[in-house]
Order: structure tokens, then sequence, then C-alpha cells
């Protein structure tokens, strides 16, 4: 197994503002979809894939859904957690992404203009493909991206083998936490935690990030494993003010260049 960089981010308002608790387990909403049956409908067999960019970890989003609504999906980046998940989509899911990719299907073959160092998005639909990226793609194609992009977030209610980030409300401690059953190598020897609170108006005020520490290399985790991270960040926190988490380590088993987000 090869080690690929992983990184972590959750954000979410602080300081009796009425934000979100921080935890992402708790934003995680999860549930058995690998036994939650799909629609009774024949959906077509329609992959999306999302690699590259400028921004490192690079992409690596990968979704595949199967005619009976069965679904796998690796996810990398701006989650609120990495890794792999798989089961079935739920009926209305189901619905709207038969229409969707019928839709785009018929609209035929697809190549758009990348904008440059932006992810390649590349979709296929039994068996035509669009290819695009970093822009706004219009008609039956870009409504099919609208879909799957929701999916690729949605999804992660059904963890196979991930990793999360969960923040305190307070913004006090941050921790690690693996998510469903299979086993996930990770390893923290070259971890990197970074803090940054945002003000009321948006603007950043002030930014953290954790000194290089001596840690364990790749351990085999499970389903209850978590790792409390360093979290020293001593950022004033007031009214309004939005805390956002990152914490880079790597993974292996088939995880990849990650960023997830909490909040």
């Amino acid at each position: 197994m090869r080690a690929l960089l992983a990184v972590a981010v959750a954000a979410f308002a602080v300081g009796g503002c009425g934000g979100s608790s921080g935890s992402t387990s708790a934003s995680i909403s999860l549930s058995p979809s690998s036994t939650t049956s799909a629609a009774a409908i024949t959906l077509p067999v329609v992959t999306y894939v999302r690699a590259g960019g400028r921004t490192a970890p690079a992409d690596r989003e990968r979704l595949a859904v199967e005619a009976d609504g069965r679904f796998t999906m690796q996810r990398s980046v701006r989650s609120p957690a990495v890794g792999r998940f798989a089961g079935r989509l739920r009926p209305v899911e189901a619905g709207a992404l038969d229409a969707a990719a019928r839709a785009a299907a018929a609209a035929g073959p697809l190549t758009a203009t990348r904008v440059p160092d932006a992810a390649a998005e590349t979709v296929t639909v039994d068996g035509v493909t669009a290819t695009f990226g970093g822009g706004t793609v219009s008609g039956p194609w870009g409504a099919l991206a609208v879909e799957l992009r929701r999916l690729l977030d949605d999804l992660v209610r059904a963890p196979v083998a991930a990793v999360a980030l969960v923040v305190a409300p307070d913004g006090s401690t941050a921790t690690l936490k693996r998510l469903g059953d299979e086993p996930l190598t990770v390893d923290l020897s070259k971890l990197s935690v970074t803090a940054t609170v945002f003000g009321p108006d948006g603007n950043v005020a002030g930014t953290w990030k954790s000194s290089p520490a001596p840690a364990a290399g790749p351990v085999s985790t499970a389903a209850g494993w978590t790792s409390a991270l360093p979290f020293d960040h001593g950022l004033a926190m007031g009214a309004g003010a939005k805390l956002q988490v990152s914490a880079a380590f790597a993974v292996e088993g088939g995880a990849v260049l990650a960023t997830t987000s909490a909040g």
C-alpha cells in the first residue's frame, strides 16, 4: 500500500452566534444506506470523477452508481469525511439522478474547455462522456453535474472506511475519528494542524499552525479509533466568529489526497 496525504478541514461558528455544534460526527447523518432500497427504476450506469487542481491536496473524487441504485464513492477534499463509502441511493436521489442522467446522455458527448489549474471533471452515462472543469457547464450536463456534486456531499452518510475531523463546539479541541467498519491505515508521522479564525465580516482575524512533532507511523485503524490532535491555538474567538481547522496526515488502503470539512 502507498501512503497518501490527507487534509481534514472543519469550519463552524463560535461565540454564541447560533452556528452549528462544530462536531463532524454530528454534521454527518449516518444511515444504513446499504439496506435502503432505491426507487423501483432501472438507472443509467453513471460514473463521476473529479481529479487534479492547483490547490494541494488535489481532488481525487469518484462516484459510481449502478443500475439498481447501488453506489461506491471515494471522497478526498472538502468533505465532512474522507475515504471510502458505499450503499444504495434513496428513492428521491435515484429519481433525480435518473432524470438528469438520461437528459445528459440524450444531449450527446461534451468536451468543454477547462479553466487552467482547475480540477478536471469527467462524467459518463451509459458510455456517453462529458469532460469539463473550473467553470459553469450549462444545459443537461450542467444539471447532471449539480446532482453529482450534491451526491458527493450527501453520500458521506454511508462510510465504509473513512476518517472525519471532529472539533469541539467551543473550538478547544480537535480529534480525528474513524467512521465505517472496514480497516483503514492512518499515518500521523507528518501531521500538521492549522486553525484560522474569521471575524463576523468574513476577514481573517487570526491563524495558527502546529509545530512539527514526532508521531507514530502507520497504524491500522478500525471503528471506534480516535486520535486527539495538537490544538493549543490560543486564538481569540468572539461572538460571530468562525473557526476553520485543517489537519494534514497520510492514509493508506484506498483513501486519497484528502480534505474533509465539517460544520
